[in-house]
């Protein structure tokens, strides 16, 4: 298998195990955040459980209308977080303690109903309002009691929860972190492979150069050859030449004489004819 194929099966597995990490991660993160709403809900719904339960023991020393008025005031507040929670808390056992704490909180307010009630149409303090606010009262702390158990035991799953959701954030990130060192070596330990081959390819580029270049001095040799073996040619083809001059001049001069000697022949043997007459 070829170093560049090697590199990029490396490069897609860090790529698709990337985007999972990061899904993982950021389904995690979510879920501690959701946690964390669902833990910020449930604290106030103990506050104010406890807070309530304050009122109702001032009102019941005093009285007052304005212990009544926060009372109310506590128990809407209380309604509007349950409300809340109810849209977060979406596990089985979550939703059972909501179902027993949201009991639970209508029972104190129809208490507190009650209690507000006879304090008001009663004009005096007779045993018959004692024993009622005795019997209301314990109701209201019997519920306010179990309320508040179930708040905190709702607390408690949903610091589980948190606890649990950390400690796989902790691990999803611990076999990013490996997953990615693993990748770097790998990835390391081949491009000293592909600085390597590099090299020796570079090596042998510097060797072909080498003998590119014997080649051209060679082939500058031969051109040079060549030079001077056209330039041996055309002095010889020169003095050819001139030979050539020189035998067609020697040619005339040989046929005019053999021409001239032709004629002084023919002279001479009429001269012979006329004489011998």
């Amino acid at each position: 298998m070829k170093i560049q194929r090697k590199v990029i099966i490396v490069f897609v597995i860090s790529l698709v195990a990337s985007i999972l990490a990061g899904v993982f991660i950021f389904f995690t993160v979510t879920q501690t955040q959701e946690n964390i709403s669902k833990l910020k809900i449930i604290s106030e719904v103990r506050t104010e459980i406890s807070n309530r339960a304050n009122l109702l023991d001032e009102y019941l020393l005093y009285q007052g209308e304005r212990s009544q008025t926060q009372w109310v005031l506590a128990s809407q507040r209380i309604d509007g977080l349950l409300e809340e929670a109810k849209k977060i808390l979406n596990r089985s056992d979550e939703s059972a303690l909501l179902v027993l704490v949201q009991e639970n909180n209508n029972v104190i307010k129809q208490v507190g109903t009650e209690l507000f009630t006879s304090f008001s149409t009663q004009s005096d303090t007779t045993v018959f309002s004692r024993e009622l606010e005795t019997r209301l009262v314990a109701r209201s702390l019997i519920s306010n009691s179990e309320m508040a158990k179930d708040a905190s035991q709702l607390g408690t799953i949903v610091g589980e929860e948190i606890s649990v959701t950390q400690q796989r954030l902790g691990i999803g990130v611990g076999l990013l972190v490996a997953l990615l060192f693993i990748i770097v070596l790998i990835n390391l330990t081949w491009i000293r492979v592909i600085i390597k081959k590099l090299e020796e390819s570079r090596k042998m580029i510097d060797a072909a150069n080498q003998q590119l270049r014997a080649s051209e001095q060679q082939l500058k040799a031969g051109n040079q050859q060549l030079r001077a073996a056209n330039q041996q040619l055309i002095a010889s083809e020169k003095q050819l030449q001139d030979k050539n001059l020189e035998l067609e001049r020697f040619n005339k001069i040989t046929v005019g004489r053999e021409l001239k000697m032709i004629e002084l022949k023919e002279e001479i043997k009429t001269l012979k004819k006329e004489h011998g007459k």
